[in-house]
């Protein structure tokens, strides 16, 4: 007789990790290395892990750094606090809810006066820069559990290592201290700022230098335009302790300031080292451009008075045109402004000299292509306002959506550049969405009429529609002329806006709430008797909500107290809320609008979807393209401002930013659809190269930028 073998395989019990998420990130992968500290932690695990929110603690799920040599098991480990450990929603009963662990640490700082980093049994309230792990136990007498009793991993400990590294953190700034004397007295340092780092060894060279220390008067507005720079004339840096000491030149006057560490802003006497301001164009109603700068010169070779210095710009001409230079030295010194050739070989435009006053250079007529733009000081040193102006226009259409036909920006740089478009409906005829009454298989019988729409020709897409819904303080007037008040809670008005919401994403409807005495309120939304709305209902009639024409209301005796989202309230009122927009019963169908669902229908359900669609399909299809270059790495920023505006726009935006190739093609790099509120951000490091980026609605987010006109779906528009 012959015998095998068979491979070992056991049935994993007890709650299974499948990924963790900081923030929402990319999910951590083992080794990985974070350079800003995560706000939060979300643990992912295997569906059904039915967790045991009483074995949730800071002893079963753990955050631990290596103590500062990379490694564990040596016993200088240290814990780190969590301000919070559990559920996403505590106390829930949700299966989903019950397969996910969120933590969050105590702090984010990466220092803490109290912490003690050499006492192994220190649980720390800050999140330096370590090597980490994230440990789950399943083994052992505290652990980890579903609500069955079974331990993690099948009680095994799991931990999952990272590093953090920000490099060197500014943890205080101390202006103008206070020191005693060696007689006692008190005596404050008005000319001094110290400033404080959270320990890690900084490059002396750098830290001793002044420039990379800023002192900037914001006049006490926002504006970068009034800001005045000062250097000091000392830096002085204690690695000990892990302090930089600035000295100014006099005393620090009473005002507004901010004090920029780290970064010289200013360009340097080589071109490799000019700030890279991009493409100018003439300010229009479609485009702002210019570029705004408050420099200073004599921060070079440690110093903050060297004559020597010199500050260069480069900036781009895409088409025949002029620049004009309005530098304006803040006091004590007459600039020079001069421009260059690309190659700082050859001046284009002479010297300009002027002192206390703005100088304005009126420029000759320049052939596209990068200059540079020279300031350096005649006599004297310290800061200066620039603004660098063109009067090249920049082409502006709205036939943008593809490559071939993108708005151009030229190359991007420290100017960047605002553009002020719409999407909107587009002149291109689409074909009805399916669903009609006349489309093949459709089945219609007497009783029911799903919708009213039928045929196939297409159509030029219309504006999204804005329909407008309220809740009355009453829904009806009794025939004794006693109001039937409006008892729908809080609760339940957030169910309705979460149909309406549903609804939007789905249609080319953009619903908003108004006041019910607005001059068009709308739909009716309420919860009462229904004898306010059709008398001859009873509290028994057996009718949990109804459509009247202008009022949508749910049955306050099927319905008596506060609802959550999901149950028979919300289906009633999404089935009334449809029949307001135009669709009848489909009793024959798995639909809300039927009554019958399928198994693990939502509500709307997809049948009811089509037929709404059919009706106001989401014909936002609008893309608009811009194309931009990119000379040097850096990192682009791009940014909707739709809802932000003082008049706010409906549009929903979409954000994505695509590179090309070098064989030519387009590939996609990055998107977002929700950062502030419904307006779109994008922040991602890039190298050299060309770009796109597209601007569309919400559902408008799989066109193909190689294709004119490829946009589908959109829900919104403005």
């Amino acid at each position: 007789m012959l015998t095998q073998q068979l491979e070992d395989r056991r049935l994993l019990a007890g709650p299974e990790l499948i990924a963790i998420r900081p923030d929402a990130g990319a999910l951590l992968q083992s080794g990985d290395t974070l350079s800003i500290a995560p706000r939060e932690f979300n643990l992912l695990f295997k569906g059904g892990a039915d967790l045991n929110e009483s074995t949730i603690n800071s002893n079963t799920v753990r955050l631990v750094r290596s103590g500062g040599d990379g490694t564990f098991g040596d016993g200088n480990e240290q814990q780190i606090a969590l301000g919070y450990v559990g559920l996403d929603e505590p106390g829930s009963t949700d299966p989903e809810e019950l397969q996910r662990i969120v933590f969050r640490t105590a702090s984010s700082a990466s220092h803490n006066p109290t912490d003690d980093l050499t006492d192994p049994a220190a649980v720390l309230n800050s999140f330096p820069d370590d090597t980490y792990r994230i440990e789950i136990i399943g083994a052992g007498g505290n652990v980890l559990e579903n609500n069955s009793g079974e331990a993690f991993n099948s009680g095994v400990n799991y931990a999952l290592p990272f590093r953090l590294d920000r490099g060197a953190q500014v943890v205080a700034v101390v202006p103008q201290p206070v020191e005693r004397l060696t007689n006692g007295d008190l005596s404050q340092k008005k000319d001094t700022i110290v400033v404080h780092f959270d320990g890690q060894a900084l490059d002396t060279d750098d830290a001793n230098d002044p420039k990379f220390f800023r002192l900037v008067d914001t006049s006490g507005s926002l504006s970068t335009a009034d800001d005045v720079t000062s250097v000091p004339s000392a830096a002085v840096y204690d690695q000990a302790a892990a302090t930089v000491t600035l000295t100014f030149d006099s005393d620090i006057p009473e005002g507004t300031y901010r004090l920029d560490v780290g970064y010289s802003a200013d360009g340097t006497t080589a071109n490799s080292g000019a700030i890279h301001v991009g493409s100018l164009f003439a300010n229009s109603g479609t485009i702002q451009s210019g570029y705004t700068k408050d420099g200073f010169l004599g921060d070079a070779n440690g110093m903050n008075n060297d004559a020597s210095d010199v500050d260069l710009y480069r900036v781009q001409l895409d088409a025949t045109g002029q620049l004009t230079i309005n530098a304006a030295p803040h006091a004590g010194m007459a600039l020079t402004v001069r421009v260059l050739n690309a190659n700082l070989t050859a001046e284009v435009v002479a010297p300009t000299t002027g002192a206390a006053g703005a100088i304005v250079n009126s420029m000759p007529i320049l052939a596209p292509g990068e200059y540079v733009v020279e300031v350096s000081s005649a006599s004297g040193t310290g800061s200066y306002g620039l603004e660098i102006q063109s009067n090249v226009a920049a082409a502006v259409s709205d036939d943008n959506s593809s490559v071939n036909t993108a708005t151009k920006l030229g190359v991007l740089g420290a100017a960047g550049v605002e553009v002020s478009s719409a999407i909107s409906a587009q002149n291109v005829p689409l074909p009805p969405y399916p669903g009609s009454q006349d489309e093949p298989g459709h089945r219609q019988i007497q009783r029911e009429q799903h919708i009213g729409a039928s045929g196939t020709a297409s159509s030029t897409p219309q504006p999204i529609t804005v329909y407008r819904y309220n809740f009355p303080a009453n829904i009806g007037i009794d025939s004794n002329g006693v109001p039937y008040p409006n008892e729908m809670t809080a609760r339940e008005r957030e169910i309705i806006r979460g149909i309406f919401d549903v609804l939007a994403k789905e249609s080319g409807y953009e619903f908003v709430e108004v006041d019910s005495s607005a001059p068009n309120p709308g739909l009716r939304v309420g919860k009462g008797d229904l004898r306010a709305v059709a008398s001859g209902l009873g509290p028994n009639s057996g009718v949990a909500g109804i459509f009247t024409g202008a009022a949508v209301t749910a049955n306050k005796f099927v319905y008596p107290t506060s609802s959550t989202y999901g149950d028979g309230f919300t289906e009633t009122m999404t089935h009334e809320i449809l029949h307001a927009l135009g669709l009848g019963h489909s009793y024959e169908i798995p639909a809300t609008m039927s009554g019958i669902a399928a198994p693990g229908q939502v509500s709307p359900g997809d049948n009811d979807i089509v037929h709404l669609q059919r009706i106001v399909p989401p014909n936002s299809t609008d893309i608009d393209l811009f194309q931009f270059q990119l000379q040097d790495a850096g990192t682009f920023k791009a940014e909707a401002v739709a809802e932000r505006l003082s008049n706010p726009s409906m549009l929903d935006s979409v954000l994505t930013l695509y590179r090309q190739t070098s064989s030519g093609n387009v590939e996609m790099v990055a998107q977002n659809d929700h950062y502030f509120g419904h307006d779109a951000y994008l922040e991602i490091d890039l190298e050299p190269g060309t770009y796109f980026v597209g601007v569309t609605s919400a559902g408008n987010d799989d066109y193909d930028p190689r294709v004119p006109d490829s946009g589908s779906g959109g829900t919104t528009d403005g």
